[in-house]
């Protein structure tokens, strides 16, 4: 279907790695139609993580540590840093942000329950806190609009600009980020 961006969340790694046809059938598949492969492989490391990376797959939103991320990253993945209800990531994998890695990144609200994305926000409130903890506000906002269209190949979207669909956020204070005015795009 045209609305299905990529194969998200390929958690049998195990699978991957030992080259188990039905896995690869579905990330063969996905790239015949011209899909991401999106990961799911938690301290997965070394060896296992080339095969892993071998196959496909192009990005992982699993990352808990630092060295982990750089890691996938140094592999050529991209890194979904996670802020979701239980897991969250963003504390320490901002430390790895930076103008190197910065465009290989993106932020991603893995099992954020509903209440929390009511009540706290989505994409929004990630930009917000990596900026209160000190990450550039344009880096911050760029990892949570034009990487992840680019990423996706989402064409028109992830910026604001003729023929584009963006969800834009205004904050009047970039250092001390409230979001004021949220209006959605599409």
């Amino acid at each position: 279907h045209p609305r299905v961006v990529a194969l998200a969340e390929v958690m049998n790694y195990p699978g991957v790695i030992s080259c188990s046809r039905g896995i690869l059938d579905k990330i063969r598949d996905a790239r015949s139609f011209g899909r991401k492969i999106d990961g799911h492989a938690p301290l997965l490391s070394g060896q296992s993580l080339s095969a892993y990376v071998s196959a496909g797959i192009e990005s992982d939103h699993e990352c808990s540590v630092a060295s982990e991320a750089m890691e996938k990253l140094r592999l050529g993945m991209k890194i979904m840093i996670r802020e979701g209800t239980c897991a969250k990531n963003l504390s320490e994998l901002v430390r790895i942000v930076n103008p190197v890695t910065s465009g290989h990144m993106m932020w991603c609200t893995d099992d954020r329950h509903p209440h929390d994305l009511l009540n706290i926000g989505h994409i929004d409130s990630i930009i917000v806190k990596a900026i209160r903890e000190g990450l550039d506000p344009v880096t911050a906002v760029r990892m949570g609009t034009i990487n992840p269209a680019v990423h996706f190949g989402l064409r028109d979207a992830g910026a604001i600009a003729p023929g584009k669909k963006a969800d834009i956020v205004l904050f009047s204070d970039l250092e001390n980020p409230v979001p004021e005015i949220v209006y959605a795009g599409g």
